[in-house]
């Protein structure tokens, strides 16, 4: 590669482009869109799988806290902030119990 294709996968990589390679390398093309595709599959299943869970706490006729092992608030349902609201703002920042 001379410079300016260098130049040019630097910016694509910069941009986003997950792979680099040159002209006289295209059997690395097959390869690098099959793990594309793969990605970016991946992505709309996590993606989907974040949308149902945000709507599963906003729609849940039940209070859901999801907690971290050290005991912080990571997700809360729409039913369980409402119910919170009445503790003191101590609530929130107590030490967790263990």
């Amino acid at each position: 590669m001379d410079g300016s294709d260098d130049e040019i996968g630097v910016r694509a990589m910069q941009a986003g482009a997950n792979d680099d390679f040159a002209e006289e390398n295209l059997a690395r093309l097959g390869p690098a869109l099959a793990r594309e595709l793969e990605n970016s599959a991946r992505r709309q299943q996590m993606h989907a799988a974040k949308v149902c869970y945000r709507a599963l706490l906003e729609s849940a006729q039940d209070a859901i806290l999801v907690v971290d092992a050290e005991g912080w608030i990571k997700a809360i349902s729409v039913k369980a902030h409402t119910a919170l609201l009445v503790f003191s703002l101590a609530f929130f920042v107590a030490p967790p119990v263990t």
